[in-house]
């Protein structure tokens, strides 16, 4: 389980996306959040927690509305209406737990595994460039690689499921890390 640094209680960030503002939403501890491509860093003093999370299309630096959009619809995201008296309309409060964050991560890998291993079609890959193609591309281009011209060799997705278990190993016994 994942703790704030400040307050021990589950780690549950209110993301304010106008003012760029992640706290603790017990003990308004700061924490940053930003984007390395695909990676999503957590970061509070000089302790960091990063999670890679594949199914998002729009990561860049910046952490922004459309992130948060997009967090939410995937189910990584929780998001509250309350009423602004101030201006009669409702405004939204986005949290992100992070403890659900590391479980809808690891249900996408395991998801990912199992797909990988109950997938009857072939895939042949070239042993030089890495390109992947599937049964048909492989037979149309006669068993050769378009970008490099080198012949395909069937993908067993043994590396890929081994990386993959790798992953999961790491995001369930991932906390924050010091730097």
């Amino acid at each position: 389980m994942i703790t704030c640094l400040n307050c021990n209680n589950d780690l549950i960030l209110a993301i304010d996306v106008k003012n760029n503002d992640f706290k603790c939403k017990d003990c308004s501890e700061k924490y940053d959040l930003l984007f390395d491509k695909k990676v999503l860093k957590i970061i509070n003093k000089n302790h960091q927690l990063s999670f890679f999370i594949n199914d998002l299309s729009n990561c860049d630096s910046k952490f922004s509305l459309k992130n948060v959009y997009e967090m939410y619809n995937k189910g990584y995201l929780d998001c509250v209406k309350m009423l602004n008296s101030k201006y009669n309309q409702s405004d939204n409060i986005w949290h992100l737990s992070v403890n659900k964050l590391k479980e809808k991560i690891s249900q996408n890998i395991n998801l990912k595994i199992n797909t990988i291993l109950n997938s009857n079609t072939e895939s042949y890959i070239c042993s030089s460039c890495k390109a992947n193609y599937s049964s048909n591309e492989a037979l149309f281009n006669n068993f050769s690689c378009i970008m490099c011209l080198n012949q395909l060799v069937i993908n067993n997705n043994f590396e890929e499921v081994e990386h993959l278990k790798e992953n999961l190993i790491l995001i369930e016994h991932n906390g924050f890390i010091p730097f």
